[in-house]
């Protein structure tokens, strides 16, 4: 064994990890021998009352100082198994796949592997590696566990790097990961890989699928079109690059016959950055007769016709999320989008006639976002509600590291960062500010409810784990056994949003009048022979 790849929660878990799946083809075809530890789906199957946990609503749960160590504790036992297992392993290489809010749990874990067998080596790689605020963390808290980071695209990097440890190489020269050179962090870049099919597809082999539900995940492209002050995406996959129709038919055909898997979703940043070949896949599936059912991503596009979404549909696409972010024009302007309101409308509308389920992505708050511009975002989905199925998030902006908006604050308007909580509390000049925000996407919220749109997501709840009792009890009746329960109130399903209040007080005071009235109508009438409001008793 040369290689032990560690897959910790929370992620989804309804699918296998493409990214993983993905290292696992390439390592394979290179004649390394590897092992997966999928201990998200584990842990999350071993741990129903937990498994709130696992919805994006309560990621902060996890990254919280105060909430962690009840998490901790509450799977300490699986922990230290999975920590005995990973260290029995013969393999002296240990990889991590990292993306928020994975950080400290990642941390607990090389930390208790390190002391048990300090002659691993350490590779972390993922997104929340791909920076350098992303990285201080783990440079903080364990700077002398970590041995390697790996950045961006990671088959090449973590072929290179493992080849050269298992055979006793230099690491001079090693291009795409952070390594230590006498005490002190070197990096070089790696060009992102020029042809994505010089990488096989997944094949899934490490995995369980057994414990996974009847589709998988698919990858079509790597890279955005777009460059949006709000992403990070362009900066970590410079341009865009898609694979050939024939690859992406390969790839489906594949899952179909040897793993009888009729449903997708691609999982590219946008599905059509190139609409000439995603046209050509339909094409592909159509002639194959192939009898799928797939989703992913698009981003509004003037080529984007009722005739191609019709294709698309009788191609097997049955839902797409589409990234509207704002009905106003010159919002979707400061933020950098190539699509105007009425481009997107004109998608939706379409998509939504050729039978596509259609959903939306909405930000609120983006810097320069008046209440006039806000107000025009809030038409736009009463506008568009009988064409809407689903409103995928509705989350004010979000600060990340890395992306134009952060690295050029002050050309946005933004004050000086808070020092705590600085992502979702940061300011501008003009007023805007995280209260106004939240006001605004709770509104919208109000608005959605009330034209019947469904709402899967929202991040409005920032701050809630600093609250334990709304997520977990601490058993303490057991010393040193603490448990930690999900209590039912807070789980996080997708959002639905109470009536209207006045709604609500008009039914309650009909309800008592008709209940007052009646209990009168009958104590008057055996009492007098009278009915108020009803005539005379009938004679006998």
């Amino acid at each position: 064994m040369d290689l032990v790849i560690v897959n910790l929660p929370p992620w989804s878990q309804e699918n296998p990890h493409i990214g993983i799946g993905y290292l696992a083809s390439y390592l394979r075809a290179k004649k390394i021998s590897l092992k997966l530890f999928d201990l998200n789906k584990s842990f999350f199957n071993d741990h129903p009352e937990l498994q709130a946990l696992w919805h994006v609503e309560n990621k902060n749960y996890w990254s919280n100082e105060k909430t962690f160590p009840a998490i901790v504790a509450a799977l300490r036992n699986d922990i230290d198994k999975a920590v005995d297992e990973i260290v029995d392993c013969e393999a002296g290489i240990l990889g991590f796949s990292v993306v928020d809010p994975k950080e400290r749990l990642t941390i607990e874990f090389i930390k208790s592997i390190k002391k048990k067998a300090p002659r691993k080596r350490i590779i972390l790689g993922g997104p929340a590696t791909s920076t350098r605020e992303q990285r201080h963390i783990f440079l903080e808290k364990a700077a002398e566990y970590v041995d390697f980071f790996v950045i961006g695209e990671g088959e090449e990097t973590l072929f290179d790097l493992t080849d050269r440890l298992l055979n006793g190489k230099s690491l001079s020269g090693l291009k795409g990961c952070y390594f230590k050179n006498n005490g002190t962090w070197e990096y070089q870049e790696r060009p992102p890989i020029q042809h994505l099919e010089s990488l096989p597809f997944p094949t899934y082999e490490e995995f369980n699928m057994s414990l996974y539900s009847d589709a998988l995940l698919v990858e079509w492209s790597r890279g955005c079109r777009s460059r949006c002050a709000f992403c990070k995406n362009h900066k970590l996959f410079p341009y865009y690059r898609s694979k050939s129709p024939d690859w992406a038919l390969r790839e489906l055909k594949y899952h179909c016959e040897n793993k009888k898997i009729h449903e997708f979703t691609v999982v590219d940043n946008v599905l059509n950055g190139d609409p000439p070949t995603l046209e050509k896949i339909c094409d592909k599936i159509l002639s194959e007769n192939l009898r799928l059912r797939w989703s992913g991503q698009i981003a509004p596009r003037e080529e984007m016709t009722f005739e191609f979404f019709k294709k698309m549909r009788e191609a097997g696409c049955y839902k797409l999320q589409i990234g509207l972010e704002s009905g106003s024009n010159k919002i979707l302007k400061i933020m950098r989008k190539p699509f105007t309101a009425e481009t997107s409308e004109q998608n939706i509308r379409n998509a939504k006639r050729a039978g596509i389920e259609t959903e939306i992505f909405v930000m609120i708050g983006f810097p320069g976002e008046s209440e006039e511009d806000f107000r025009e975002t809030c038409h736009f989905v009463k506008k568009n509600a009988d064409v809407i199925d689903a409103i995928k998030s509705i989350n004010t902006l979000h600060l990340i590291a890395g992306t134009d908006v952060y690295d050029h604050a002050a050309a946005f308007g933004l004050k000086s960062l808070p020092e705590k909580d600085w992502y979702y509390l940061w300011e501008t000049k003009d007023g805007n500010t995280y209260p106004v925000r939240k006001r605004r996407a709770e509104r919208l919220l109000q608005i959605a409810d009330g034209s019947n749109i469904r709402v899967l997501e929202t991040n409005i709840s920032e701050g809630k784990e600093r609250r334990l009792d709304l997520l977990c009890c601490i058993n303490r009746e057991e010393p040193g056994n603490a448990g930690l329960t999900v209590c039912a109130a807070s789980k996080a399903y997708p959002v639905k949003m109470r009536r209207n209040i006045k709604k609500w007080t008009a039914l309650i005071f009909l309800s008592v009048f008709v209940l007052v009235y009646t209990g009168y109508f009958w104590l008057f009438a055996m009492a007098r022979g009278r009915v108020l409001l009803g005539g005379k008793k009938r004679a006998k």
